[in-house]
């Protein structure tokens, strides 16, 4: 699947933050995902999870980059928001 595919490129990347978007890029497929499958549940707890990789891998690192930084947090709460609905 492209989602694996993306994953396993952006884990070669020396820069966290090629990681952290990849992460974002796959959360945001798993959005889209989760609205054309009838397993929405299943989709929207990737989402999440993937989103709250990409936090983790921000916060080990202590990156300081706020842009990004800001499309963790919309990723992260558009996922939570879709999932508590």
């Amino acid at each position: 699947m492209l989602i694996n595919v993306m994953y396993d490129r952006a884990e070669v990347f020396e820069d966290p933050s090629q990681l952290i978007h990849a992460l974002y890029l796959q959360s945001a497929v798993y959005r889209a995902l989760a609205s054309k499958n009838n397993d929405e549940q299943v989709f929207f707890l990737k989402a999440t999870k993937t989103a709250e990789e990409a936090l983790d891998i921000y916060s080990k690192h202590e990156l300081d980059d706020i842009k990004l930084e800001g499309k963790i947090y919309f990723n992260l709460g558009s996922t939570l928001q879709l999932l508590a609905a």
